[in-house]
């Protein structure tokens, strides 16, 4: 019977009292987790790659798994900005 009570007065986690549905909302995760496909990837080479998971709406951490899962280690970002200032790029 002790137990029981003081299960009762012990306050309850944050996860547990809020709704499953904005949970995810509390912590920062993004809802979407779709398959990202290399084309899709591609178009956006030029831009900032944080810039792109926002535009795209998908985690950051989950675009970089994806790209490395493609054979894409670095992201093309500043390559492409360094020959296109040089003009080496057509």
């Amino acid at each position: 019977m002790e137990e029981e009570e003081k299960l009762e007065k012990m306050p309850m986690p944050l996860a547990l009292m809020l709704p499953s549905s904005s949970s995810s909302k509390v912590r920062g995760v993004k809802s979407s987790s779709r398959k990202l496909e290399f084309a899709e990837i591609k178009k956006h080479f030029g831009v900032k790659i944080t810039e792109v998971a926002k535009n795209m709406n998908v985690g950051l951490t989950h675009l970089k798994k994806r790209c490395r899962e493609l054979k894409i280690m670095r992201w093309p970002h500043k390559k492409l900005k360094s020959l296109n200032s040089r003009g080496n790029w057509s």
